[in-house]
């Protein structure tokens, strides 16, 4: 949508910095380009997916991938809306006919940017075409509101839809509010998705021959959806109640659900690189490697090694979920994840699944025939006949 210009006149522009929760920043607007305007600069952060795990990556703009605190640069969209004459915005927030789609990149963020090392750190983001904040001398009045998601997708009447196919993370940010004086700033971008990852190994070489190589990893629930569902599409409502002053959250629901989930993308998470070896390629599978084994037949280590990865909505407590697993000799077995805590938005969860031979073993022997004493008392049978 095109900004009235009788309503509000020239554009301007600012950028600096806010926090989460702050609204807009203490910092100054930068000095107008020479034509008056000063663009509107916004930077940004990512909330871990697990706590305190920095995962460096190296993906393309725009391609399907786990993100973390530390990542390449992002495709993203935003959202704004801008206040009318008066200093009031549209009743209906988002959903209003003269919200606006914003295209923007979000910088890379290298290793040290954002982590322990430098938490103040956020990666700026910029608008294509340049965006700049509405003209005006009350300052209470012309602000502009700005919400961000990934992956671009367009919104209808306020309500982003995006399908979930279990490798794209999806994710969408606070809402910010600022004008020339007191510009926007920083927006964090949540994710709104479960990550699921697992790790695998062979107890010994008779697990290994067993079983042969993982095939593929699919998620599923009870046919009857007694256990939850998975759903094919993530729906974001962006703000439709919009006060001056206090920024708006948008909600996360779902729709069309399934009880057939996602097969695990067999990639690395941390750059979305291909898990398969020459010889995986070989075996027809991820293969599995050998736990290390002491003396006495205990674990020293696992080795396990990583299948791949799913993201999926969230499951609330007593869902549960049963993985489907394909290998190359021993066929399809179903496991249930005995996990009825739910699986929460924005964590991720690993499994290590361990393989065994399942064969019952057993060892026997015939015991030795035993002599009987017979009893020796007065009135007991002694253990003779006289015939």
């Amino acid at each position: 949508m095109k900004t009235p210009m009788k309503t509000w006149g020239l554009l301007f522009a600012g950028c600096a910095a806010m926090l989460w929760t702050a609204g807009c920043s203490d910092s100054k607007p930068v000095e107008p380009e020479a034509d008056g305007q000063v663009e509107i600069v916004l930077s940004a952060d990512f909330s871990d997916a697990v706590a305190g795990q920095v995962v460096s990556q190296n993906v393309r703009p725009g391609s399907r991938a786990v993100y973390n605190p530390v990542h390449e640069e992002l495709d993203v969209n935003f959202a704004r809306l801008d206040m009318d004459a008066t200093g009031a915005y549209p009743t209906d927030g988002y959903a209003a006919t003269s919200a606006r789609l914003l295209e923007a990149t979000l910088a890379e963020c290298t290793a040290n940017q954002g982590t322990a090392e430098d938490p103040d750190y956020f990666t700026p983001i910029t608008f294509d075409p340049k965006e700049y904040y509405l003209v005006g001398l009350d300052n209470t009045k012309n602000k502009s509101r700005l919400i961000g998601w990934y992956p671009r997708a367009t919104p209808v009447a306020g309500v982003v839809t995006i399908a979930v196919d279990g490798e794209t993370d999806i994710m969408v940010s606070n809402e910010v509010e600022g004008n020339k004086v007191d510009p926007c700033g920083k927006v964090s971008f949540q994710h709104v998705l479960t990550q699921l990852k697992i790790n695998a190994y062979a107890l010994d070489e008779a697990a290994q021959t067993k079983w042969g190589a993982i095939e593929s990893i699919s998620l599923k629930t009870a046919d009857d959806g007694s256990q939850g569902q998975f759903y094919e599409n993530c729906v974001i409502t962006l703000p439709t109640a919009v006060t001056v002053g206090t920024p708006a959250k948008a909600t996360v629901t779902k729709d069309s659900g399934t009880t057939t989930g996602p097969t695990l993308a067999m990639k690395d998470v941390a750059d979305d690189s291909d898990l398969h070896t020459a010889d995986d390629t070989a075996a027809g599978g991820l293969v599995l490697p050998l736990a290390t084994l002491d003396a006495d037949k205990n674990i020293e280590d696992t080795n396990a090694r990583p299948c791949g990865y799913a993201m999926f909505t969230p499951f609330a407590a007593n869902e549960q979920i049963t993985l489907e697993i394909v290998t190359t000799d021993g066929g399809t077995q179903n496991v249930l994840v005995d996990w009825k805590t739910g699986f929460e938005a924005g964590k991720a969860y690993t499994l290590t699944l361990r393989f065994t031979v399942s064969d019952i073993a057993l060892k026997g022997e015939i015991t030795a025939w035993t002599e009987y004493e017979w009893p020796t008392g007065e009135g007991d049978f002694k253990g003779e006949i006289e015939i």
